[in-house]
């Protein structure tokens, strides 16, 4: 891929960004599952839960249920990240991080994290209801978001404007990264809905409930992990390339 050159001491190289994304993720795939599997796939659970096999619940029970996996879901998407961070930025220093000390991190920031995770799917939501574009745009601008407040322990708006100020000149590749990842989530998301359904679902083509409960969680962990540590691998890759920051300085911000 081309590499786009900055006034840092680096350069963006969407490609480095994956090959680092994936790497990193082979190197801690344990840790990374353990802390998914609580972070995300109990929340997908609940959530396949209160939708009882139909696109929407039926009953005020089932939207409870479903609100409430909604709910941790947002919620666990970013204590996840925040781990997941943690751990990208150390492992990249060649150090190595234990599960407890991981979800340590994410936990201490847990509801300025819920915050920023309200605020900014609610911005997204909004941009999207303004035909699509404009919430493209504010998910691209606020994709590292999370990791700044983490990392260089930001307010919430301070790590707006931050991850504002980090992927501008970038918005692009990053564009283009978000599109990767959601070919290769939709075909995976694809491929175990065809499961499904050949695998005892009703003549209708409505999916088999027990596959449902067991492939959507998996899909949600999986999906998680590649996230997380692509946005980890991002930032990294920003902060080295608009400001020359390596592995040493960022992981010198946990100590």
């Amino acid at each position: 891929m081309t590499a786009i050159e900055t006034s840092g001491t680096g350069r963006f190289d969407l490609g480095r960004v994956m090959e680092r994304t994936f790497t990193v993720i082979g190197r801690n795939i344990v840790t990374f599952l353990l802390a998914a599997v609580i972070l995300t796939g109990i929340p997908s659970v609940i959530t396949v839960i209160g939708q009882g096999g139909m696109p929407f619940p039926t009953s005020r029970q089932g939207w409870l249920i479903l609100a409430t996996g909604w709910f941790l879901s947002l919620l666990g998407a970013y204590l996840l990240q925040a781990a997941i961070v943690h751990v990208t930025v150390n492992a990249l220093n060649n150090r190595t991080v234990t599960l407890r000390t991981a979800l340590g991190i994410a936990i201490g920031k847990m509801l300025p994290l819920l915050g920023l995770g309200l605020l900014v799917f609610l911005a997204t939501m909004l941009g999207m209801v303004l035909l699509i574009i404009p919430g493209i745009i504010v998910a691209v601008m606020l994709c590292v978001a999370g990791p700044v407040l983490v990392m260089e322990k930001r307010s919430i708006l301070e790590s707006f404007g931050r991850s504002r100020a980090l992927t501008k000149g970038f918005r692009w590749p990053i564009f283009g990264l978000f599109v990767i990842y959601m070919v290769v989530a939709t075909a995976i998301s694809g491929t175990v809905t065809g499961v499904s359904v050949a695998t005892g679902g009703a003549m209708d083509g409505s999916a088999n409930p027990v596959v449902t409960l067991i492939f959507t969680p998996l899909i949600a962990v999986v999906q998680a992990i590649i996230g997380s540590a692509g946005i980890a691998a991002l930032y990294y890759e920003l902060r080295t390339a608009k400001e020359g920051v390596g592995t040493d300085e960022l992981a010198e911000l946990f100590d």
